[in-house]
């Protein structure tokens, strides 16, 4: 069990008026002074001349429980501080006393002497006393540690001291992380329609945060969407108004500082007429081969239905063969022609309708780019040989010519060259192996043509597409083979134990050569296992395949051997007693142990019961209603199983043998369920 609590200072905040000046006292009580700590006070010190007469005079001030003064002042002479007083003390007006950055220390009461020079020791002295209160910030002293480990029923202190002035007050709190009880829900909106996400949270204490997130990233850093949000001190945000970008999954974390922030999350929806994002004003269609006439759309939901026109008129490209409407709302042309030539609009709809037609689109029909020389299909070269690859085309404008590999890999930077169309690759390696495009392009079409590079005489490469089905103890690898380096290739497995790291490493030789599956057998049941398959030719060894982790199968278990149940009661009967029946049986004949007897009885379809009936074979009990009855006996072993029911006894109880007082069998350990009925008590 964790005990978290939170020892919680009360502190009282009083608003001070610090006193520039003093004003004149008009009774005889000393003067009462508050300062809070780190402040200034002028303590007042209110004296009269003798005789109305300015003369000249000292001002002593004394702090009870100081022997010495805390400050001594005579005009013309520097004044006089006292331990722990330098730089706070000064005179105010005639004899007040400036006291900064008060301490705690200095509370207590104070004394002003006025000692006027050039009159008898025994003229009257003024001053007064003053008592300074000094309020302190609470603080605390000891806290208790931030988790506490107990078992329950134990006893724990939670120590907690705090000090301040006035005295702090300790409050105890059982605090609660916050916990979001009402989550956001998902919501569907239209664009321009405000949104709203409610995201109400417990917690004690209730100082609740809540921050909202966008699709993982917190609001106030998307500029484009902050402008539109707001949150309402419950926690609910409100979005107005949505924006078709707004989709998307909100999420709404909630935390009192106590714990692991909270969190849950909800998806916008925003909802829009169908629009076309892109559609370029001039767009090129090869003649004689396929083209596209872009008009993509966005819509939420997706467009039904996008209309076209061509020079102002309707045009349905359902209706004309070999024109296809693209999922993107674009047109594909399989074989262009001048007559598709002209000028487009295209305007699409979904169930929100449009938000408009697209600009107008020059559709210009041009002769592609045609190669005026192409590789051919298969080069053959060996290892740290040179090869060159030729590629050459026309076309108006003058196509660009770029090559690349099938398998997306980049050339090689330091190795390949590409100057008027060809590349030339030197220093071949084993990893050049492969099929390269050259690619003719213009604005009219692109065109692509490829070759196949196979590089003499090396080690095989990797097989690939490897899968390993296991069972109890064994595992059948499957794959494919790559590239042979010219050679005829065969396989090594390679498999350990998971987890162990590059040692431990097992082989295996696959028989017969070249096949690709091959079964692993004596391997442990129920353990993971890393494979991989090694090729290997005349030249050496290949290259590895990616390893592949597989888990043989847990072994079946045997069935477990059923628990012995007793045999069937015997010799059941079953007699009409004054108040109901009476039932006697013969324990099973079998030597199982019987620990208790069911009875079931029934005058409809469902079964009732009395029991359990423990050390005894007999059975009375009252009957609540008459009818035709039928009952059964069922024994019970030490283990709870229970045996094979007895013969089932009929018996006809008339209504006048209806009774309403329960009586409960102490003896047989019978009682009732539910209205059934009750037994009797046997005398």
């Amino acid at each position: 069990m964790i005990l978290k609590k939170t020892c919680q200072l009360l502190a009282l905040f009083v608003c001070i008026r610090v006193t520039k000046g003093c004003t004149p006292k008009n009774d005889q009580n000393p003067r009462h002074f508050t300062a809070t700590l780190g402040e200034d006070v002028i303590l007042c010190c209110d004296f009269e001349y003798p005789e109305e007469k300015p003369v000249p005079y000292v001002i002593q001030w004394q702090k009870q429980g100081i022997k010495i003064p805390i400050y001594i002042w005579y005009d013309g002479y520097p004044p006089h501080a006292g331990d722990g007083y330098e730089g706070r003390v000064s005179l105010a007006e005639k004899a007040s006393l400036n006291l900064t950055n008060v301490h705690e220390s200095d509370q207590g009461w104070y004394e002003c002497k006025v000692y006027f020079l050039n009159r008898p020791p025994d003229s009257p002295k003024n001053g007064t006393w003053v008592h300074l209160d000094v309020h302190a910030p609470p603080h605390f002293k000891m806290k208790p540690p931030d988790v506490v480990y107990v078992k329950v029923g134990e006893s724990v202190s939670l120590p907690c001291e705090a000090e301040g002035t006035p005295p702090p007050n300790l409050i105890w709190y059982k605090v609660s992380p916050a916990t979001i009880v009402t989550p956001p829900r998902n919501v569907t909106k239209l664009e321009g329609d405000r949104a709203e996400f409610i995201c109400e949270a417990k917690a004690l204490p209730s100082n609740v945060t809540h921050r909202w997130f966008h699709n993982g990233v917190e609001i106030s850093q998307l500029s484009w969407l902050e402008t539109r949000t707001s949150v309402r001190r419950d926690g609910t945000l409100f979005i107005s108004p949505t924006s078709a970008e707004d989709s998307g999954k909100f999420t709404c974390e909630v935390t009192n500082g106590i714990g692991t922030p909270d969190t849950a999350s909800a998806y916008l929806s925003v909802e829009y007429p169908a629009r076309v994002t892109f559609s370029p004003t001039i767009q090129y269609l090869p003649l004689g081969l396929s083209g596209v006439i872009r008009c993509y759309v966005q819509a939420s939901p997706p467009f039904q239905f996008i209309t076209w026109t061509k020079e102002s008129r309707q045009y349905d490209p359902n209706s004309i063969p070999g024109v296809v409407t693209l999922n993107n709302g674009s047109l594909l042309f399989q074989r262009v022609t001048h007559e598709d030539q002209g000028r487009y609009r295209c305007t699409p709809y979904n169930i929100h309708g449009t938000a408009g037609t697209s600009n107008i689109m020059d559709v210009l029909v041009r002769e592609p780019p045609i190669y005026t020389l192409k590789p051919k299909e298969i080069y053959q070269k060996p290892v740290d040989s040179e090869i060159r690859l030729p590629c050459d085309g026309l076309g108006q404008p003058k196509p660009a010519i770029t090559w690349r590999r099938a398998d997306g890999s980049k050339l090689p930077r330091d190795r390949a060259m590409i100057r008027g169309g060809n590349l030339t690759i030197k220093g071949l390696k084993k990893e050049d192996h492969g099929r390269y495009e050259c690619v003719l392009e213009n604005e009219i079409a692109t065109l692509v043509t490829s070759t196949l590079l196979l590089v003499e005489r090396t080690t095989p490469h990797a097989p690939t597409n490897v899968t390993v089905n296991t069972s109890t103890v064994a595992a059948t690898l499957t794959w494919l083979p790559a590239y042979d380096g010219g050679h005829e290739q065969t396989y090594v497995i390679w498999y350990r134990l998971a987890d162990q790291g590059d040692s431990d490493w097992r082989t295996i030789r696959v028989y017969p050569d070249g096949a690709t599956t091959f079964t692993v057998y004596n391997l442990q049941a129920d353990t993971e296992y890393d494979f991989q398959v090694l090729s290997r030719n005349k030249l050496g060894d290949g290259m590895f395949s990616p390893i592949i982790r597989a888990k043989t199968k847990f072994p079946a278990e045997p069935p477990t051997p059923p628990k012995p149940a007793p045999g069937p009661v015997r010799n059941v009967t079953v007699t009409k007693t004054l108040l109901g029946v009476r039932i006697t049986w013969n324990p099973p004949a079998d030597t199982v142990p019987v620990s208790h007897y069911m009875i079931d009885y029934k005058n409809d379809p469902q079964w009732q019961h009395w029991g359990p009936i423990k050390n005894v074979t007999h059975f009375e009990a009252k009957l609540l209603q008459g009818g035709k009855y039928v009952f059964r006996i069922i024994a019970y072993s030490n283990e709870g199983v229970a045996g094979t029911p007895s013969n089932e006894v009929k018996l006809e109880i008339h209504a006048y043998m209806m009774v309403t007082c329960p009586i409960a069998d102490a003896r047989n350990g019978g009682h009732s369920h539910g209205g059934s009925p009750v037994p009797l008590k046997n005398n």
